[in-house]
């Protein structure tokens, strides 16, 4: 491993500023946790300015005494050596760090237009721009065009306000819809939970008032997709009864988008994607090998939709609806890995299933779910405490995730990245502190800048 630092005096508390002292802290957990200056000088490296330090350079910095005196350095260096916060002069390592100021965005309010101001929307170029927003959403993130989709949503309500023009307000309603559908999904996959409850309750009212009963049960199955991910959410702190209760929220939503069936003969691919989404969360809720049995059964009745969905329409534009053999894959994977049902978790199955999601898979350009697929793989890993696996899975889903920026996918690797720091491997190799720096880095990049 290269030469290691020696250093027999043990630590004090440091107080103030105290550079001194922490040097000394540095080198006494260098040593006792058996890293070698060349191995910590990449990884400090590579958290700090993205390349490592050389050894000469950690050197230099261990013989003058100059380790960092900046919160946020000292909190890397913290997490890398796992060195107790008491050491540090705080009660937990967090404190070093100041508070993240990201916040979800907030509506702008409608402007009171008079009557004769209005003007009908382009719905032809409303079309356009949502499939357009929709597409970015699937292979990146359209979070940065929050302001202008919540734009066209108050163009589009005044639009149904002051047009007297039934068959121009029937389809200004259901565009309006696929709007609110669309910040839905993305508020969802920034964990902006709250904020997409609220504009899935805006566009179910609206699709009931109109009598659009296919729409209806698209926005059910989004408000349930919205829930489920607030249960994983609640499951990862944990918190079993918050989570229990998201995830029958979540089941009642996509049980009542089914009593709508009789719409959706058009839909073949909305139907396939019900039952993988009821199957899912029934299998969250199993407390028994049998109804984890009963789940996966509600989750192959998608099977035979498989293939059918060909059109591309408003509903299709909002949220990835289309069943296909690579996402049907995938999602049986899930359950092999995330069921609180310890014993029916079978890790093996769930990398069957991951091979075929991949073998399958036809669009290069889905990033989702190609990230999907690496988390439940580095998870896979994690049930059978193949540890160094899990952790150069998780390390490899995390990159996947920052491309695509997704703070939903973000908390599935940090709940890996918690039960990695739990086992003894965690506590003994100096790649988990520093998979939980990256995570950290990516969650708040505003804190490291």
């Amino acid at each position: 491993m290269g030469e290691k630092v020696s250093s027999e005096k043990r630590p004090d508390t440091i107080l103030g500023d105290g550079a001194q002292d922490f040097n000394e802290v540095v080198t006494f957990f260098l040593r006792q946790n058996g890293v070698s200056v060349e191995q910590f000088g990449k990884l400090y490296g590579l958290a700090i300015k993205g390349r490592p330090y050389t050894k000469a350079r950690l050197y230099q910095m261990i013989q003058n005494k100059s380790f960092p005196n900046d919160p946020r350095r000292r909190w890397v260096i913290a997490k890398l050596l796992q060195i107790p916060p008491l050491l540090l002069g705080v009660h937990a390592l967090d404190d070093l760090l100041p508070s993240p100021t990201k916040m979800p965005p907030e509506r702008p309010e409608s402007r009171v237009l008079l009557h004769t101001e209005v003007k009908s929307v382009d719905l032809r170029a409303y079309h356009q721009a949502l499939k357009k927003y929709s597409n970015l959403n699937h292979t990146d993130t359209a979070a940065s065009s929050w302001g202008k989709i919540n734009q066209r949503i108050v163009h589009l309500e005044q639009d149904l306000l002051y047009n007297k023009d039934q068959k121009q307000g029937s389809k200004v309603a259901s565009l309006l819809c696929g709007y609110h559908l669309l910040l839905s999904y993305i508020a969802r996959d920034q964990q902006w939970y709250d904020l997409a409850t609220i504009h899935c309750n805006k566009a179910y009212g609206l699709a009931s008032n109109e009598k659009i009963p296919d729409m209806q049960a698209a926005i059910l199955q989004q408000r349930g997709c919205v829930l489920y991910s607030q249960a994983c959410s609640y499951e990862n702190i944990p918190d079993p009864s918050m989570a229990r209760r998201y995830f029958e929220l979540a089941s009642a939503d996509f049980q009542k988008a089914q009593t709508f069936e009789a719409s959706l003969s058009a839909y073949p691919g909305l139907q396939g994607y019900l039952h993988i989404a009821s199957g899912v969360a029934q299998a969250h809720l199993a407390t028994h090998p049998s109804q984890l049995h009963e789940a996966l059964k509600e989750l192959d009745k998608a099977e035979r939709f498989i293939g059918q969905d060909t059109s591309f329409d408003i509903i299709h534009q909002c949220v990835a609806f289309s069943v296909n053999e690579s996402r049907y894959h995938l999602d049986r994977a899930s359950i092999y890995v995330n069921t609180p049902v310890k014993i029916a978790r079978y890790p093996k199955d769930a990398r069957r299933e991951l091979y075929w999601a991949t073998s399958t898979q036809k669009n290069p350009n889905a990033k989702r779910q190609q990230t999907l697929n690496t988390i439940f793989l580095a998870k896979s890993y994690l049930i059978e405490a193949e540890y160094s696996e899990a952790t150069k899975r998780a390390k490899e889903a995390l990159n996947l995730t920052k491309a695509i920026r997704s703070n939903v996918n973000l908390a599935r690797i940090a709940a890996i990245c918690q039960e990695l720091q739990e086992s003894d491997y965690g506590k003994n190799h100096i790649e988990v502190p520093a998979l939980e720096i990256e995570i950290a880095k990516a969650r708040y990049p505003e804190l490291f800048q």
